[in-house]
């Protein structure tokens, strides 16, 4: 009996490859990369809508102020994009602003540029803590 082994492994969709290149632009603050692949992917489809894609844009802005990716988070504050991240949003799952995860990560460039895009420091957090960025910092050990 002849019998052969074919391994398959499915190739990665085109989204989660775009998806990853998008991470690795935020993880890096590659500015170029971030906008070409995101215009390309999220932004450029014309079945979002535009609460769609500025909760999108947004979205990034949450997780370049994580890594203290500044480049990118200015181009998202910018509206580099198309549409403009917007700054005060409170993200539902977490219950945080940019500027929270900013401090939280004491992401030191991101704080700045949100400051000066005039990012509310009284805002609580509305998760369990409810905690101002200020005090998000100061109790992060990170």
């Amino acid at each position: 009996m002849n019998c052969s082994y074919s391994s398959y492994t499915a190739a990665p969709s085109v989204t989660d490859l775009e998806t990853t290149l998008i991470i690795n632009s935020l993880l890096e603050d590659d500015k170029k990369q971030l906008i070409n692949v995101s215009k390309r992917h999220f932004i450029d489809n014309s079945l979002d809508s535009a609460d769609q894609q500025t909760a999108i844009v947004t979205k990034l802005l949450r997780v370049s102020c994580i890594f203290d990716s500044v480049s990118c988070a200015t181009s998202l504050v910018n509206g580099d994009l198309g549409p403009v991240a917007l700054v005060n949003e409170v993200e539902e799952s977490s219950g945080m602003t940019a500027l929270h995860l900013a401090a939280e990560s004491h992401a030191a460039r991101c704080v700045e540029l949100l400051l000066k895009k005039r990012a509310r420091t009284g805002i609580r957090s509305k998760d369990g803590r409810r905690l101002l960025p200020l005090e998000l910092s100061l109790s992060s050990s990170r």
